[in-house]
């Protein structure tokens, strides 16, 4: 039986399904920053995302299509997180990928997106989205940015796990570092045995919270909210989950520009190289953001 072929709407009933939000970038509530007019085509259709990519290289995250948005308490007001935490669930779904196995030889989807085209969907969060690029080519991006999402890698649909963070200490704006670790292998027996095309979800969490003692390095002071490390599920097309969830330490600061205001954002584009044509994304984008610890009761998520 699958594990979650998709995580329960907003409103849909106990206290484990709250507040999840599927965004729609197309609601009027999210910022869009794309001075490389990497994006065009941006539609929602019954509660699917597409957007078009087109052949230029973004292959920092922040220099993509971003769409954002602040975070913020069910009153309205901004979160402050300087001594709370906040739990954070981001679970991405290309519902529309192409796929193909070698044995038998089958193949199928809409190709949105199209093997090998290298774009990608992540999805994080940031404090300071007044630092993503100001103009194309600007050497620019957020001081405090944790994200994850899926990029497109080989023309047997074998996909990417593509990770961004300010790990850098150093002034003004630190280090980008890009990650890229395998999602998928289908072999025949995935196929023939359980059915499984591709993989083509992937869900992950985090927490910020108060880090005492932490020792200030470069433009990090003593005692900053962190995000410690990030717990990373794998999910099958049926929505199957892989066996075991890998934990990944990520040690991102979030303090370096402020506190007392958290922004969500998706980040679409293309890496390593681009390509000669543009490509299509059809994107779900569920996230969960739930105040811990000292902060007021009550679940904090983004207006709908």
């Amino acid at each position: 039986m699958p594990y979650r072929v998709e995580p329960p709407a907003a409103g849909g009933g106990g206290a484990t399904n709250e507040d999840w939000v599927r965004a729609d970038i197309t609601d009027g509530t999210w910022t869009l920053n794309d001075p490389d007019t990497t994006l065009s085509g941006i539609s929602n259709t019954a509660g699917l995302n597409t957007v078009v990519v087109d052949t230029t290289n973004n292959d920092q995250i922040t220099d993509g299509g971003v769409h954002f948005k602040e975070i913020l308490n069910p009153d309205g007001t901004s979160i402050d997180f300087s001594d709370s935490g906040i739990s954070i669930e981001v679970y991405i779904h290309w519902p529309s990928q192409g796929w193909a196995v070698s044995s038998p030889s089958e193949s199928g989807g809409l190709n949105r997106p199209g093997g090998a085209s290298k774009c990608y969907t992540v999805a994080g969060v940031t404090t300071d989205p007044e630092n993503f690029p100001s103009s194309a080519g600007a050497t620019e991006w957020p001081l405090s940015i944790l994200g994850l999402g899926i990029r497109s890698k080989t023309s047997t649909y074998k996909n990417h796990i593509m990770q961004v963070r300010n790990n850098g200490t150093s002034a003004p704006r630190g280090a980008l570092e890009i990650a890229n670790t395998d999602l998928n292998t289908v072999t025949a027996d995935n196929y023939n045995v359980d059915g499984y095309k591709f993989m083509n979800r992937l869900s992950w969490r985090t927490t910020i919270r108060p880090f005492t003692p932490l020792n200030g390095s470069g433009m990090d002071a003593d005692d900053q909210p962190l995000a410690n490390e990030i717990s990373v599920e794998r999910l099958w097309d049926q929505g199957d989950r892989k066996t075991g969830t890998e934990e990944r330490i990520v040690d991102q600061r979030f303090g370096r520009v402020r506190t007392n205001k958290l922004y969500f954002f998706i980040s679409n584009g293309r890496g390593n190289g681009g390509a000669g044509s543009s490509c299509t994304i059809d994107f779900n984008c569920y996230y969960r953001i739930v105040a811990t610890d000292a902060h007021p009761p009550g679940r904090t998520g983004l207006a709908t």
